[in-house]
């Protein structure tokens, strides 16, 4: 899978699951598809109410949403505002920064971020700045990501003795011509051709998650500033309920939330629910995997009723998450590229047992984000140099220690063998700074919920033991309440490594802003 990492492909995203734009047309658009669910259905309102949408999650999936969902609001399209519910608040400190962190805690980058460094593909960016309708927010929002962040430049995979296995250069072309005195417009997009003919290839940007964080919330401020987007935080979104009172057919197509602390589901209604709030998504959880329920349901062909047993072993399917069985291990070492002797080739090197991989980047940030002043993005030119590396390794008795010092010395010992700088970009980095995470990932993609009235009856009906399923998708509902849609890592959670999670889920944002322009 991070093959791609470094082979220049035309399609960065190479994971099947994730070719949004086709899957969400086929869903929402109601196009000709192999498995004909009946809960396929158009997007509609009635002619007086616009089409209201909520987002759970405020991270780098549900503000890239927003964002891509924000020129709708200006179409006209998509009642003003977007809401996003978000359970941290502005102030809450990543659990890794905070200390209370281990390999079996999987929070994503939660609303803050990191330190550490990540890759977004091109892919995931021009979408921002795909035509002459983009707004300031995403012109601003591409300006800021390059300034805060570095292209990848020389490439090459390696093997632990250190001989090259193969070397090139990716594309390093800016979305933009632009200086710090020149504001961004539409028209600045690069055409330029060099002559190594890589200006239409994917670019590789890297960045620190924080500052891409960041970035993503001064856009979402400006919509905000705007009354395209409003982003309640400290709001624990725990489900979704049905209208008490359906008076209309509007409102058989809607549906309200239910926030955690508070007796009373919240009044104001929306069409469009969409899940982002990460890996464990108390909404996948709860409901996601019915499409595949219904489906195995029909091919059955039985009018018996089924085991309460057996439809549960499905639904754990699938909202599976998988054990990788080894371990990530990610930082930034503060070694410049002389002193690691890289000589701007970034590398990424497989070994021949015990999931061992290893790969370093350079990165650069400006100076002025070293504390936190990133509102304005000054000339100065002096910026801080970083190699970002990670390692992945199957050892239980190296991640079982937990003393953060003791297993850095561990680290650097599993790799001692392997060529330089390997061992000494770990060893450079400070422990307390090193992140460890288990590689997992969920087992299965999910669908949509179209039918989320029929699925939330359903449910009421096994929870008072009314267990004939046979029955239960062929009552006359009075509609089928709001779409409910997983993005990001509540749809799919990747293996944690370069390049992957971040770029899939924005790229999954721009196609469903694409795909739901057409529909409504």
């Amino acid at each position: 899978m991070v093959l791609r990492v470094f082979s220049i492909p035309k399609t960065p995203s190479v994971y099947k699951y994730y070719h949004y734009h086709h899957w969400h047309q086929r869903f929402l658009l109601g196009s000709d598809r192999p498995l004909n669910f009946s809960h396929r259905r158009k997007l509609s309102t009635s002619n007086e109410e616009k089409f209201r949408v909520a987002i759970v999650g405020a991270g780098a999936s549900g503000m890239s949403v927003a964002l891509h969902l924000a020129p709708l609001v200006e179409q006209g399209l998509i009642a003003k505002p977007i809401d996003i519910y978000e359970k941290s608040s502005p102030s809450d400190i990543h659990p890794h920064n905070s200390g209370s962190y281990d390999e079996n805690f999987h929070p994503g980058s939660g609303t803050s971020g990191r330190e550490v460094g990540i890759g977004i593909w091109s892919t995931a960016l021009e979408p921002f700045v795909r035509n002459n309708k983009a707004s300031d927010s995403h012109l601003d929002l591409i300006k800021d990501l390059q300034h805060k962040g570095q292209y990848v430049d020389k490439v090459g995979y390696r093997i632990p003795s250190g001989k090259w296995l193969t070397r090139g250069k990716l594309n390093t072309s800016s979305l933009y011509r632009h200086s710090s005195s020149t504001k961004v417009t539409s028209n600045s997009i690069s055409n330029s051709n060099n002559d190594d003919d890589h200006s239409h290839d994917p670019a590789l940007l890297f960045i620190r998650e924080k500052d891409f964080l960041s970035s993503l919330q001064k856009a979402c401020k400006v919509e905000e500033e705007n009354g395209t987007i409003c982003i309640h935080h400290n709001t624990h979104v725990e489900d979704v309920v049905l209208p008490k009172n359906i008076n209309s057919t509007n409102d058989a197509n809607m549906g309200c939330l239910k926030v955690k602390g508070e007796e009373e589901m919240r009044t104001k209604q929306y069409h469009f629910i969409i899940a982002a709030e990460g890996m464990n998504s108390s909404l996948r959880v709860k409901y996601a995997g019915y499409a595949t329920l219904e489906k195995r349901w029909k091919q059955m062909k039985q009018a018996a009723k089924l085991s309460e047993q057996w439809e549960k072993q499905v639904l754990e399917e699938q909202n599976g998450i998988e054990d990788r069985e080894y371990t990530v291990f990610r930082g930034n070492s503060p070694l410049s590229d002389s002193e690691a002797n890289m000589d701007g080739v970034s590398f990424q090197t497989w070994g021949e047992g015990k999931s061992m991989r290893f790969a370093a980047v350079g990165m650069s940030h400006p100076k002025s984000c070293i504390d936190g002043e990133d509102d304005l993005i000054t000339s100065s030119p002096e910026r801080i140099e970083k190699q970002v590396w990670f390692a992945t390794i199957r050892d239980t008795e190296l991640t079982g220690v937990k003393d953060p010092e003791e297993r850095k010395k561990l680290l650097v010992d599993a790799f001692k063998s392997w060529h330089d700088p390997v061992g000494r970009l770990i060893d450079s980095t400070p422990s307390e700074e090193i992140i460890m995470e288990r590689g997992v990932a969920h087992k299965h993609s999910v669908f949509p919920v179209f039918n989320l009235s029929q699925v939330i009856h359903y449910q009421q009906q096994m929870a008072m033991k009314m267990s004939d399923v046979s029955m239960h998708y062929s009552r006359d509902f009075s509609g089928p309440g709001p779409i409910l849609l997983f993005t990001g890592d509540a749809a799919m959670t990747v293996d944690p490594v370069l390049a992957q999670g971040f770029t899939i889920a924005m790229e999954a944002a721009a196609d469903l802003a694409e795909t739901l322009e057409i529909s409504l």
